[in-house]
C-alpha cells in the first residue's frame, strides 16, 4: 500500500465536513485543508476522522494548538471508526492540524478558521490543495483574505487583533 494520500481534492465530504485534500503529497508543507464548522475541538474531530478517505489509512493520532479550541479531548469518539487520541500542544502552528499515521508519514492540514467567510475559505482550501513545498501556513490564510491570522514566531504563539 502506499502511504501517500493520492486521493482527488474532496468538497463537503461525508456529514458536512469540510476539507480539500492535494493530489499528491511528496515533497509538501501542507497535505489539505480543513474548513471546521465551529471551534469545538471534540465535535469537529470527531466528524472529521470518519469522513477522510480510507486511502489515508489508519490514523492513530492528531496533534492541534491549544490556542484556538474548546472543548479539548484528549481522544475523539467519531460516529464509525475507533477512537483516536489528541495531543495539545501550546508551541505548534495554531493553522495546522497534524495527522500521525502508523504505517505513513504525518500529514498537515491548514486549518481554515470556521469564521472566516465563505469565498475566503474557499480560495484558502484551494491554495492549500495547490500550494509548493515550503508556503507559510499564515501567509496562505491571509492571502486568502482570511482575517486575524493567528502566527508562530520563533516557536511562540502570537496572536493577532485578540
Amino acid at each position: 500500500m502506499d502511504n501517500a494520500p493520492t486521493t482527488s481534492r474532496t468538497r463537503e465530504a461525508t456529514d458536512g465536513v469540510r476539507f480539500e485534500l492535494a493530489n499528491e503529497s511528496r515533497d509538501r508543507s501542507l497535505h489539505g485543508a480543513w474548513w471546521p464548522h465551529s471551534r469545538d475541538a471534540g465535535d469537529e474531530l470527531s466528524a472529521l476522522v470518519p469522513a477522510l478517505p480510507e486511502s489515508l489509512g489508519t490514523i492513530s493520532r492528531v496533534a492541534l494548538s491549544t490556542t484556538s479550541w474548546t472543548n479539548r479531548s484528549l481522544r475523539t469518539t467519531p460516529k464509525r471508526g475507533r477512537p483516536v487520541r489528541v495531543g495539545w500542544f501550546s508551541v505548534v502552528d495554531p493553522n495546522v492540524l497534524t495527522i500521525v499515521r502508523p504505517d505513513g508519514p504525518r500529514l498537515r492540514f491548514l486549518i481554515v478558521p470556521p469564521e472566516a467567510s465563505e469565498q475566503s475559505a474557499s480560495h484558502a482550501l484551494d491554495a492549500a490543495a495547490k500550494q509548493g513545498p515550503t508556503e507559510d501556513p499564515a501567509d496562505l490564510l491571509e492571502t486568502a483574505s482570511v482575517q486575524n491570522v493567528q502566527r508562530v514566531q520563533a516557536g511562540m504563539y502570537h496572536g493577532t487583533d485578540q
